[in-house]
């Protein structure tokens, strides 16, 4: 695939200020409109695809579609200005979130795992320069049959990052401010006490044995690692990703969550547990079956629970929506 680089991206991000007042001045109408323009000198049959394709946004099925039949031309590098358009102009979700804290935990997980001030604050300039970070993520992923839920997670990030885009675009408009706010310690906050994770959440050894090893002889138990001050594992708490994961899967098996902290002499005992199950880092699935591990790997299942099918794949019903 032709590289494109930070400095060569043939359509940049836009970029808004405090001044921006109207948010169609920037995002999905640019991307749509250079999108359009720069598809016209394309062969036929490719600008056949990118107009059947462009008009409500590209799903990654779409976008690989379009990538392999630009590879085909001659000149594939004519062709990178509509592609990266079309990266960056996912298909967005039937229904929008519409819940503030989906919209906090982004901001925060952006910042944290950037070199954002991670200030409360998450403006829309840095949302624009990741939507270009994760843009070439996706490309540098496109072609490596190994790296699909890769690609597939990117081009998830990228749909995230547009919403998120559009919400601090809407703030702009009504005058609150180029940014979204969020509250740094809430997002580093593990609410042991709420309902599903007092029931699912395994705290000593004994919970393990008997909810995990035990209880994997009656029907699998999946159990995710998560380190306490992991970004991502916090992103999936925040999200509710593991709870959504379970009730996914509820008819196939249990989902259990084990946190663990080497720094923290109160967890000693359960960070034993996930050492001698081979965990060194996180967010890290594991499959239990009659008391053994039979498939373990690093995970990143979304809010509705989705994205760990490759992983279940062969033990769990095929036909789980």
């Amino acid at each position: 695939m032709p590289n494109i680089n930070s400095s060569g991206a043939p359509t940049p991000v836009p970029t808004s200020t405090a001044s921006d007042s109207n948010p169609a001045s920037s995002g999905d109408v640019t991307a749509n409109e250079t999108d359009a323009a720069n598809a016209t000198s394309a062969p036929q049959g490719l600008q056949d695809i990118h107009d059947e394709f462009a008009t409500d946004g590209w799903t990654d099925a779409e976008l690989k579609t379009y990538i392999n039949r630009i590879l085909e031309q001659p000149e594939p590098r004519e062709h990178l200005s509509p592609l990266w358009a079309a990266v960056l102009n996912p298909k967005m979700p039937d229904e929008e979130h519409q819940d503030q804290k989906f919209y906090e935990v982004l901001s925060w997980y952006i910042d944290k795992s950037t070199s954002g001030p991670g200030d409360g604050r998450l403006s829309l300039r840095e949302v624009e320069e990741q939507l270009a970070v994760y843009g070439q993520k996706y490309l540098a992923t496109s072609q490596d049959p190994e790296q699909q839920v890769s690609r597939l997670q990117n081009w998830k990030f990228i749909q995230k990052l547009r919403l998120l885009q559009k919400e601090i675009q809407t703030r702009v408009a009504q005058g609150e401010g180029p940014y979204y706010p969020y509250s740094p310690r809430d997002m580093m906050t593990i609410d042991g006490a709420e309902a599903w994770n007092a029931e699912h959440t395994l705290n000593t050894r004994a919970d393990f044995n008997k909810d995990v090893l035990e209880a994997s002889y009656t029907r699998p138990v999946l159990v995710k690692y998560g380190l306490t001050y992991c970004a991502h594992c916090l992103l999936l708490e925040q999200l509710g990703s593991v709870p959504a994961l379970a009730k996914k899967y509820e008819e196939d098996l249990d989902v259990k969550k084990l946190w663990w902290n080497p720094h923290d002499p109160q967890m000693a005992e359960i960070t034993r547990v996930a050492g001698e199950q081979g965990v060194t880092s996180s967010p890290y699935f594991i499959l239990y079956k009659d008391g053994e591990a039979v498939k373990n790997g690093y995970g990143f299942p979304d809010e509705t629970g989705a994205g760990l099918e490759d992983f279940l794949s062969g033990h769990v019903r095929h036909d789980v929506s």
